[in-house]
């Protein structure tokens, strides 16, 4: 069960720096359900994953964010403790100190405060509303996430 050229291909184009950091998640959602339908999800889920851990891959915040955003989205009508990325979210927010001090290309990538607070109210209290990705990675947290 891996994913098609033509599946990664059309993956990458959403997951574009230019594509992430311009369209809001609304566009971005209906480009990647335009791609993808149910039966796909969970191997496209297992290649964002892959994507996320090589920091190589997915270079831009916004890449990051909107790659977290769809591991969400494609069980958003799933309670969060049956969706089979919900570790991927734990460990995001979760890092410990040893493993920031690691600098291994596999592991998670190192979150910023403001991702990690985004992660953590789209899995505790997902909105509805539109929010444009630029101003999730501008938002200053009052809480410290670290």
């Amino acid at each position: 069960m891996s994913i098609e050229p033509s599946q990664l291909a059309s993956l990458l184009t959403i997951l574009s720096e230019e594509n992430t950091s311009t369209q809001n998640f609304e566009v971005l959602a209906n480009n990647f359900h335009q791609f993808f339908g149910k039966a796909d999800f969970f191997k496209i889920g297992c290649a964002l994953v892959t994507l996320l851990q090589n920091k190589d891959l997915i270079v831009h915040p916004s890449q990051r964010i909107v790659c977290v955003f769809f591991l969400y989205d494609m069980y958003r009508n799933d309670p969060i403790a049956v969706n089979p990325f919900a570790t991927v979210f734990t460990s995001l927010i979760n890092s410990t100190k040893e493993e920031k001090n690691q600098d291994i290309n596999w592991n998670m990538p190192k979150l910023t405060p403001q991702e990690k607070f985004f992660v953590s109210q789209l899995i505790t209290s997902p909105s509805k509303e539109v929010v444009n990705i630029n101003i999730i990675l501008r938002f200053e947290p009052k809480i410290s996430l670290e």
